[in-house]
């Protein structure tokens, strides 16, 4: 097998030219030269085909999934350290329970009422955390979607697996775009839930 130094092309070792080009061919490729493009070839031929599949991952998605576990992690983080805020807040106020505050008044006598201004930190404490578990769910969604799309699609037709003797169902073309924009939606609202909280902080 000849190689055209000029445009690449592959011909046969009897030809002196090149069909595409026409430049001049020279000798034909050494035996380990051929393997070494016959492999070249077959794995080319073999990411073509894998990138084909339904379920393929591409490396934009990689990236996202991994960012996506990140941000869980980021997220458990920040809800320890909200929760230890929310539990230091009630130490400092004895008399805070469930958003209700006992007063003592200047003449001896004492009431319950509600305290804005003692339960606003704590209801926004807990108003992160009630953000972070969303964002939670929301970036390990996005992370199951994204890097483990086959496991997703088998969890999700796993009640007709069960009913149904031999079935093994593929993914049509609009369910795959629809898992498309659920992953995707996901690891926005999650990453937009992570600044909020961030700079409610702040």
């Amino acid at each position: 097998m000849k190689k055209c130094k000029k445009c690449g092309a592959l011909q046969s070792d009897d030809r002196n030219t090149c069909l595409d080009c026409g430049a001049v061919l020279g000798n034909p490729m050494s035996e380990e030269d051929e393997e070494i493009l016959n492999d070249n070839l077959s794995d080319r031929i073999s990411d073509l085909s894998e990138s084909a599949e339904d379920f393929h991952v591409p490396v934009i998605e990689k990236i996202l999934g991994t960012i996506s576990i990140i941000g869980i992690v980021a997220f458990v983080i920040l809800i320890g350290i909200f929760r230890v805020q929310i539990n230091e807040e009630k130490a400092q106020n004895p008399y805070y329970s469930d958003g209700f505050v006992i007063v003592e008044n200047d003449d001896g006598t004492s009431g319950i009422y509600s305290g804005p201004f003692i339960s606003a930190k704590i209801n926004r404490l807990e108003e992160n955390v009630l953000f972070s578990i969303f964002g939670v769910i929301l970036y390990f969604t996005s992370a199951l979607l994204m890097l483990f799309p086959r496991v997703a699609w088998y969890l999700e037709t796993l009640r007709y697996r069960l009913w149904f003797h031999d079935c093994d169902p593929s993914p049509s073309y609009f369910a795959l775009v629809c898992a498309k924009i659920l992953r995707y939606s996901c690891f926005i609202i999650a990453s937009v839930l992570l600044a909020i909280v961030i700079s409610r902080m702040i």
